[in-house]
Order: C-alpha cells, then structure tokens, then sequence
C-alpha cells in the first residue's frame, strides 16, 4: 500500500507561495466537493441502515436492505479513495472485503460481519461535519481576508457616510486595519485548509483502508507465496541436480564399470589361471567404479528420488520399504496429481529417515508406513515396533520438522520408552 502526504509550503520563506501553491486549491476542492457528497452519503446510508434494521424481522426483507446500505456504503468508500487521490494524489489501498459463501445466509452474513463495510459506514457517518467544518473554515478565511484586503477600494460605495482612505484619520485606520486582518488571513487560510484536507485524507486512510490486521495477513500471504516459491525452486534445482547426476556421471560410470568387467574376462580369458598385477589392478578398478557407483545412487536417492518424479509416492514408499533392513508394510493410496511435488518430496523424505531411525536405533522387528489424504492434507505415518525414546530434538527429526513446517505442515514423534514409536507428519497438499 502506498500512501503520499500532503505537505505545506513554506510560509517563512515566500508568504505568497501558500495562496498560490496547487496543493491548497486542491484542497479546496476536495473539501467544498466533499459537503455534496457527505450530505447525500450520510443520508442515503443512515436511510438504508435504519430502516433495514427496523425490518429485519420481516421475511428478510430488512436483512436485504441492510446489505444494500453496507454495499452503497462500501461504493462510497471506494468512490472517496478515487477522489482523495484524484484531487490530493494520496493513494489508499482498499481494505479486504469478506468472501460471500454460498447460499442466502452465507451472502448476507458475509456483509453483516465485514468489519471494512462497517467501517465505511462509519466513515459516511462521520465525513459530513468534518467536511462541512473544514469548507466552511476554509471559505470563511479567504472570502474574509479578500474581503478585508479589497475593502479600502470598494468601501466609499457601501451605503452611509462617505468612507475613503483619503479621510478622516479614524476612517483611513479602520481600512487599513481591515486590510491587514484580511492579510493574515489570506496568509493563513492555506495552512488550515491544509490541515482540513489532511483530517480528511485521515479518516480516509483510517476508516476505508486497510486495517492493521488486513495489512498483517496481507503480509503474512505475500511471506507464505514467497516461501512457497522458494521451497519449490529448491525442489526443481535438486530434480535437476538428480536429473545431470542420472543421465551424465551416473551413466558414465555404469560405463566404466562394464568396461572394466569386459576387460578383466578378456584378460583372464587370454591368461587363463595367471594371477598377473595387471589383472589384479583391473579387478580392484572394477570394485571400485561399482562401489562409486553405488554411492552416487544413494546420493542421487537422498537428494532426489528419480523414482519419486516418474511412478509417484506410492511407488517411491514401497522401494524405501523393500531396502529397509527391518519388515516393512506400506498402506498408501495417493491418487496421481492430488500433491505438488514439494508435498510429496516432504513426504519421501520423513519416509526415509524414520526408516533410516528405525534400522540403526529401534530393535524393532516391524515397521508400518501409512499414507493418505485427509481434508486436503497428505498425512504420512511411520510405526515400529522397537524399544521406543527418540529424541524429537535430534539432528534427524529437527531437520525433518523444520522441512515439513516450511510448507505449513506439522510433524509429531511419539516415541514413549518402551515404545511402539510413531513418527507422523501432516502437509497442506495445496
């Protein structure tokens, strides 16, 4: 929301810059414009709003007037933000309506309990003495100081006795006296019309703008869509690492490897029963680019499961379960395209290092992986069977927790001494 201030000249260098600044016949307008529209917005809103509620026992009747004065009133607040910026160049951000449900009730109660409609009606409540005090103030000081200014040369025509500056001493002191009143209020009628504008631009920003907690929510939003937007080019970036590492190094090394193994049959064929050095250094060669490459694929598999991208979680589940030391059941039933990929990966991951937990600390003899949808959220559990008392604070599930909390989900461990442990995760699938 962007919002300008109105600012006085200044008086002290140039007095005549005041009378003459655009700023202050702006704001003559915007007041003089605002006593019209706060007498037909006070009455047309405080006509609806009454006679609604004097009817709203009858069949609705008075409901749906009620609504129809805090829709003319929510039309005025946005017709006054245009005005005020249109005529001052101060801009107000709307406020944030409520969203109307379905149905009658859910339509009407939207408009009854929307504070920022309320709060227009408040505005138009309170907009007409303010703007009827400050065009009055303002037309009273500059008609009063032209008049007093301009009264030596127009006074010999009033009606009475001849009065000229060229009279009598008593005569020429009142003119000149009434002249210099009507100065300094030429001079300061700018600075209070100022200030009336600025009261005015006030109650706009303060009755039709956003209100505090719609600014925080409004920030909150623009915070989550930020993180969101992070979380999920993270997740793109490790695909693509996954992706490079799978179709370049990867594949180079299943290369070498089998080059290596064609080379060691070759050699043993040609030298059949000679334990010769080079044979030796070949065959170490082979164990090697196969013990590399089965590194790489852990690797690959712990920054981004490439079975996770092209099968799905479920698929993803079963292939943690079947390399688990410990039995495991899966019990997942996630429909194709229901999860982002971030959700599913959150998911694999809390997966993998319960399981991971489980084989090096738990003696458990069973494990049971649960997955599925519930009122929009991805809940994935892991239960064993072992001796129980993880910590919630450790490296493991601390990094897990703040994962699964950077896309708004939860993460619970129940983990008693004895056990069973339970290890839960809940993530918005939206």
């Amino acid at each position: 929301m962007s919002e300008q201030t109105i600012r006085g000249p200044a008086l002290g260098r140039n007095p005549l810059r005041a009378l003459l600044s655009p700023t202050t016949w702006a704001a003559i307008g915007y007041l003089i414009t605002g006593f019209p529209i706060g007498l037909f917005a006070f009455t047309a809103v405080v006509v609806l709003i009454a006679t609604g509620g004097g009817l709203a026992p009858v069949a609705g009747v008075g409901l749906i007037v009620l609504v129809g004065g805090l829709a003319l009133a929510g039309g005025i607040g946005a017709f006054e933000r245009g005005r005020l910026a249109a005529t001052l160049g101060i801009t107000v951000a709307a406020p944030t309506y409520r969203r109307a449900p379905g149905g009658f009730a859910g339509w009407v109660g939207s408009y009854l309990k929307d504070r920022a409609r309320w709060r227009a009606v408040a505005y138009t409540l309170v907009m007409l003495p303010l703007t009827t005090v400050g065009a009055v103030l303002a037309a009273s000081l500059f008609a009063g100081g032209l008049v007093g200014i301009t009264l030596p040369i127009w006074a010999r025509w009033l009606p009475g006795p001849d009065v000229s500056v060229f009279g009598d001493w008593t005569a020429t002191s009142r003119l000149v006296s009434a002249a210099g009143s009507g100065l300094v209020l030429l001079l300061v009628a700018p600075w209070v019309t100022l200030l009336a504008a600025r009261a005015c631009a006030g109650l706009v920003r303060g009755l039709l703008g956003p209100s505090r907690g719609d600014a925080l929510a409004e920030r909150v939003e623009e915070l989550r869509d930020s993180r969101t937007r992070v979380v999920d080019a993270a997740d793109e970036e490790r695909r693509r690492i996954e992706r490079d590492l799978h179709d370049g190094a990867q594949q180079r090394l299943v290369a070498l490897a089998v080059d290596l193994g064609r080379a060691r049959a070759r050699l043993e064929a040609e030298n059949p029963g000679a334990a010769t050095e080079t044979t030796a250094l070949i065959a170490e060669a082979h164990e090697q680019a196969k013990q590399t490459l089965r590194e790489l694929r852990d690797l690959v598999r712990g920054i981004h499961p490439a079975i996770l991208t092209d099968r799905g979680l479920d698929a993803a589940l079963s292939a943690l379960a079947t390399r688990c030391p410990v039995p495991v059941t899966v019990a997942a039933e996630i429909p194709a395209g229901r999860c982002s990929p971030s959700v599913e990966a959150v998911a694999y991951f809390v997966v993998a290092e319960a399981l991971t937990n489980v084989a090096k600390h738990s003696d458990a003899t069973r494990v049971v992986v649960r997955a599925r949808l519930a009122d929009g959220d991805l809940v994935v559990s892991v239960t064993d069977d072992g001796q129980g008392g993880a910590n919630p604070r450790g490296g493991g599930l601390r990094g897990l927790t703040d994962r699964v909390r950077a896309l708004d989900g939860e993460l619970a461990v129940d983990s008693p001494p004895g056990g069973p442990t339970t290890v839960t995760a809940r993530v918005p699938c939206a």
